[in-house]
């Protein structure tokens, strides 16, 4: 699975999500855009970013930086070649889990960061 593929599903869930009905998704990736995190979610206003990597692939240099930069609110979702395991992390925390459990963890990070 390619990492447009793996983001375009994710949002799709992310966006179908009945908690996130008030939320502005938006997709950051283009080429004018290098380093920005793949995709931003903002409840009210509260925005938390989000890379999204497919393994063995890791941040550059430049991602790494913008996400120390925007701290507690950034996270790297890293997925299987399948897409079936997921793990994220930020500074402070990094779990592993399917994607069904981890739409709702992105969810409620969303929400209550």
């Amino acid at each position: 699975m390619t990492e447009s593929a793996f983001t375009s599903r994710l949002l799709k869930a992310l966006r179908s999500h009945a908690a996130l009905r008030d939320a502005v998704i938006f997709k950051h990736a283009d080429r004018f855009s290098a380093g920005v995190p793949d995709f931003s979610v903002t409840v009210g206003c509260r925005t938390t970013w989000w890379e999204v990597k497919v393994k063995p692939h890791v941040c550059t240099k430049l991602q790494s930086w913008y996400l120390a930069k925007l701290g507690a609110c950034a996270f790297v979702i890293k997925t299987s070649n399948d897409g079936q395991w997921i793990e994220w992390f930020n500074a402070h925390e990094g779990r592993g889990t399917n994607f069904v459990s981890a739409v709702n963890e992105i969810v409620e990070r969303c929400l209550h960061v």
